[in-house]
């Protein structure tokens, strides 16, 4: 449709591109065409590119109930434009192992591509990529859909102003489940369901998006990953469950720096995992505060972990190793305020260097109880300090090795 005031086509459609004279699109809407209305829905089979490709802004305009199948590069993709009232929904897509793309949106900004109503969602399977986005997608929203079966589900790509969810299913991806990158000011990636992908969310120096309310179940690496500078990026109120042993880290922190993760009254719940969150690198400005992490098989290790602050109300409890174990240089990292209860060893540190854990500030100190262990040390401890701490009934309160004292500070008590 190259022009028009409206395009009404209530009927279904099919469209073969392998039939002769087939272009490389199966419906090409040109830039400028509002109010384009494909209710009907149709078939749209092996179009060398695009199976609906509207290039370019395109308002008050409806995609409904397409099956779009083994595109050559993209299923449905929308060029930079404007396209508030637009919608996407009740289309399912798969690539077939041939569709680089599910959706492809640049600079989209108010496109509504599923919705929160019985059958809005859209169903993208089988695509290298099932939903990548660049750009500015401010006012563009994804409610309800289902990515299943896709080597990644969805890239976002130095995207701002994205509301990804409500309600969003991205399930059995071969690689992420979620991969966000660069510069989300404004992304919001809210109560979803990531469910067995090797990797929830991918975080790779993402900055300004926030995470919440998302539950992250039985992703065999990692619910969420994270590294490189992800200033001013929030984790908060999401679960992150691994189920049968499947999810060997709940989080993992490698070099993530200028996180919140967690924090009053938004804790993220991690359990049921190898390692509840695993930190190493230097985290300068990452915070982690107020979460539950439970019976692990360890709840947190800092693994060489510099400049992290593990501070105010943490729980870690009920993990079957340590609650916190500690290894390396953390010099700058510290641990302060939390509860530690019920685990085998409350906190292990084997030859840690330059770690706070506690201090004798009034309101500093960790609560560490019931514990087999209450605190283990060994090893070299150059510039570790223990202070301030109550470590009180457990089968064995305080045991720090002649190295580990020698070169440390541990309190007696």
């Amino acid at each position: 449709f190259e022009s028009a005031g409206a395009v009404n086509v209530p009927r279904s459609v099919s469209i073969d591109g392998t039939l002769p004279g087939a272009g490389l699109r199966g419906i090409d809407i040109a830039s400028g065409v509002n109010n384009v209305s494909l209710a009907g829905g149709g078939s749209i089979r092996n179009p060398g590119m695009q199976g609906i490709r509207f290039n370019g802004s395109s308002t008050n305009s409806l995609v409904h109930g397409f099956t779009i199948t083994a595109a050559g590069m993209t299923g449905i993709k929308f060029a930079p434009g404007t396209y508030t009232g637009t919608r996407a929904i009740g289309n399912s897509i798969d690539g077939a192992g041939l569709s680089t793309y599910g959706f492809r949106l640049n600079d989209a900004l108010g496109l509504s591509i599923g919705g929160g109503l019985l059958g809005d969602g859209n169903r993208v399977t089988g695509a290298y990529q099932g939903m990548y986005a660049t750009g500015n997608l401010t006012g563009t929203s994804m409610m309800g859909n289902l990515f299943i079966a896709n080597t990644s589900a969805v890239i976002l790509d130095s995207v701002t102003g994205l509301g990804f969810g409500s309600g969003n299913q991205v399930r059995s991806s071969t690689a992420f489940g979620m991969y966000v990158a660069g510069v989300s000011t404004g992304m919001r990636i809210e109560g979803n369901t990531l469910v067995e992908n090797p990797v929830g969310v991918y975080l790779d120096f993402a900055r300004g998006v926030t995470i919440r309310d998302n539950v992250m179940v039985r992703n065999a690496a990692q619910g969420l990953f994270a590294t490189g500078t992800c200033t001013d990026t929030v984790v908060v109120d999401n679960s992150i469950f691994g189920g049968g042993g499947v999810g060997l880290y709940g989080m993992y922190l490698a070099g993530a720096r200028g996180m919140t993760i967690g924090g009053a009254g938004g804790g993220n719940d991690i359990a049921g995992t190898t390692q509840g969150l695993f930190a190493f690198g230097t985290l300068t400005g990452t915070v982690i505060a107020d979460n539950l992490i439970e019976q692990n098989e360890t709840g947190m290790v800092l693994f060489g972990a510099r400049d992290l602050t593990v501070n105010a109300g943490n729980r870690i409890r009920s993990n079957t190793a340590w609650g916190l174990f500690g290894t390396g240089d953390c010099a700058g990292t510290t641990v302060l305020a939390n509860t530690i209860q019920s685990n085998r060893a409350g906190i292990y540190l084997s030859a840690v260097t330059g770690i706070t854990v506690g201090t004798e500030t009034a309101g500093t100190g960790n609560t560490i109880s019931a514990n087999q262990f209450g605190l283990f040390a060994s090893g070299v401890s150059t510039g570790t300090s223990v202070l301030g701490n109550t470590i009180t009934g457990n089968v064995t309160n305080i045991t720090v090795d002649p190295t580990a004292a020698t070169t440390g500070t541990f309190q007696a008590t």
